[in-house]
């Protein structure tokens, strides 16, 4: 998949894509599309082989684009970024295309230092699959308008807003984060000022996955971490050579915790991201598109460690995809 900016001779394909989808956004034509992307700051196609498979339209707060939704949000929010549409082909539908673009969005909006994303969703007529997407990325409700229940397509919509997930509401930023879930979450190696933040943050354990001796450690990181009252787990894996029983700790240990927000990191969030997208897609029943899209937004597996999950995958009986 590549994410690119849209072009102007996208316009076509982008109008095709959307008009599949018209209940649930709204109509556009050449016109209203020429407008929108001179309204946004963010206006980015998904592609495959040359071939446009969806797309993303975003504004700030300082756009003078015209919506009622959006008018919404600036009348509560003072710097906010609002995605007026997302729209996948449905034949990628449910392959992480959804996933990667607003990974991409999120990484956009940290460079700008938007710090929240708004929505609007439609409850009348519902859209089930946008607000499970939306809640996968932390967007919660903050209102309604409308009619809850009126017929006409936007006659009742439900406004959410998420912060974005680089960074939570004590000051924690993480690197190269990704938040696969509302309990499990990966990154890199925290510094040690980020590490005293993890209690705060609300997460109730850390899974350490490095070995102490990279640049990058942090002296007595279980100290630190228990001294906040969180369980610490060290299971060191080796960079050239990841195991089956590597995982096969790592899921027996995550299967013992009940509730609560487990944080898994390593040096960079390589080996980290691979124990979590094959954790949530085995044990948790998550799509593996979605996962994998989360894992690709920060790398892409070199030979071992692609090699590491097909094995992993295969032994449960599980297919690694590719696009």
């Amino acid at each position: 998949m590549l994410i690119r900016q849209a072009q102007v001779s996208d316009f076509p394909r982008i109008l095709e894509i959307n008009a599949t989808e018209e209940e649930k956004t709204s109509r556009i034509d050449l016109a209203r599309i020429t407008q929108l992307d001179r309204c946004s700051d963010y206006h980015s196609v998904v592609a495959v082989e040359d071939v446009i498979i969806g797309f993303l339209l975003v504004m700030s707060e300082a756009s003078d684009y015209d919506g009622d939704n959006f008018r919404w949000f600036v009348e509560r929010y003072s710097r906010f970024l609002y995605v007026d549409r997302i729209v996948i082909d449905r034949t990628f539908a449910r392959r992480g295309v959804g996933s990667a673009l607003y990974s991409d969005l999120i990484k956009f909006a940290a460079t700008q230092s938007w710090s929240t994303l708004c929505c609007e969703i439609n409850v009348s007529p519902p859209n089930p699959v946008s607000h499970a997407f939306h809640a996968g990325f932390g967007f919660k409700e903050v209102g309604r308008s409308g009619t809850v229940g009126a017929p006409k397509v936007g006659g009742g919509g439900s406004h959410a807003h998420a912060d974005v997930v680089n960074a939570d509401s004590n000051g924690l930023s993480l690197l190269n984060r990704i938040d696969y879930s509302r309990s499990l979450t990966t990154s890199g190696q925290p510094t040690e000022g980020e590490m005293a933040l993890i209690a705060s943050a609300g997460f109730d354990r850390v899974i350490f996955l490095a070995f102490t001796n990279l640049p990058k450690a942090v002296a007595h990181e279980d100290d630190i971490v228990r001294d906040q009252g969180l369980q610490f787990i060290h299971i060191p894996v080796e960079w050239e050579s990841p195991g089956m029983a590597d995982f096969a700790a790592f899921a027996a240990v995550m299967q013992t915790f009940g509730d609560g927000r487990t944080l898994v990191h390593c040096e960079v969030n390589f080996r980290a991201s691979v124990f979590g997208f094959l954790y949530e897609v085995l044990y948790e029943g998550a799509d593996v598109y979605e996962a994998m899209s989360l894992m690709q937004s920060i790398w892409v597996p070199n030979d071992t460690w692609e090699a590491f999950i097909v094995r992993v995958m295969s032994d449960k009986g599980v297919d690694y995809p590719t696009l």
